[in-house]
């Protein structure tokens, strides 16, 4: 039910945009942008098509209740914690006119302090906050064949001023990290980290802040080897409860959208895992490529047959009747668009 890229290198596909079963550039550049276009597509459910979501656990704590999903999830569609379905709010909520504001609210004389709900806080570029002063950054080769490569790391020095750096004969935002193992030190104290950019890598790369009075680490943030760009989302759970659900750290499940994430090697699995689906939404670019008003037609003809393949499977492995994503509460409920 997982499908790589080997099983699409072996279908038919490489035939059907002219490429050679052994061809690399051509072939993968078509599949990751016919995966990216389907699952960007509009017209696909809320929860997306089979295999396009997955249940994921966060440890949270009544200090600090905060979790910051992974590369690769796009957004939380559902949480739920001590076996609770948990209302899951957008950035918009708080800023409603005549609303309740900003969570938490303050002081309040009851436990758990305000209604549990989870709130979306943005994205973010480190899974855990940087806590100024005194911060320099660390990172960690988990690979010697990385030795030599770099990661450029923006934010603000120990003042508050943005760190330049002179990059050649550009200026570059931020300050380049040039990795040695076991480890690198940044030259800046840092007080606050406005993005991260890191070269392909054999290994993952590790970034710790590290206290230079006491020379203390703590893990910021594990980038993945062909990850290049920290990006995460994060949320926030008001009203965890106090006396429930064992100790201080709590166990947050969630559903998660799955986003896209760029294949790179035959091993690699593929989000939407359906061969036909994916051989039809890369002739569907083949033909959009073509600059003619029959092109354009087949294009779109493929596209619609991607689509239908997609809608089919999703009924296939989750049901067209009493399925719980398509219940309509009180005839509010849209009527899914269908694919002709």
């Amino acid at each position: 039910m997982r499908s790589t890229v080997r099983d699409l290198r072996l279908s038919q596909l490489p035939e059907s945009i002219g490429s050679c079963v052994g061809g690399n550039a051509l072939f993968l550049s078509t599949v990751n942008e016919a995966e990216q276009r389907l699952i960007m597509d509009p017209t696909q459910p809320d929860e997306g098509f089979w295999g396009t979501w997955a249940v994921m656990l966060f440890n949270v704590s009544r200090t600090d209740p905060f979790f910051v999903t992974p590369r690769g999830v796009a957004r939380v569609t559902a949480s739920d914690v001590c076996k609770r379905p948990v209302p899951l709010r957008n950035q918009f909520y708080e800023y409603l006119d005549f609303g309740n504001g900003l969570k938490p609210g303050g002081c309040c004389n009851r436990s758990p302090c305000g209604t549990l709900t989870t709130y979306d806080r943005g994205p973010v570029v480190t899974f855990a906050e940087l806590e100024p002063p005194n911060k320099k950054l660390r990172a960690y080769i988990t690979d010697a064949l990385d030795a030599g490569k770099r990661v450029l790391i923006s934010g603000q020095d120990a003042f508050g001023n943005t760190i330049y750096t002179q990059n050649g004969f550009v200026r570059a935002n931020g300050e380049f990290l040039t990795f040695t193992s076991p480890f690198v030190d940044s030259v800046n104290e840092f007080s606050a980290i406005s993005g991260i950019q890191k070269d392909i890598t054999n290994g993952a790369v590790q970034i710790f802040e590290v206290d230079t009075a006491t020379t203390d680490e703590r893990l910021l943030l594990t980038m993945e080897p062909g990850e290049t760009v920290a990006s995460y989302r994060r949320y926030y759970t008001n009203g965890l409860p106090t006396t429930h659900c064992g100790e201080s750290t709590i166990q947050v499940s969630a559903v998660v959208k799955l986003d896209f994430v760029p294949v790179v090697a035959d091993t690699d699995y593929l989000i939407i895992g359906n061969i036909p689906a994916l051989i039809e939404e890369c002739q569907s670019i083949r033909y959009n490529r073509m600059d003619n008003a029959d092109a354009k037609k087949m294009s779109q003809f493929h596209h619609a047959n991607a689509l239908r393949l997609l809608f089919g499977e999703l009924d296939l492995m989750v049901g067209k009747e009493r399925v719980s994503v398509t219940v309509p509460i009180f005839g509010s409920d849209k009527l899914r668009r269908q694919v002709v």
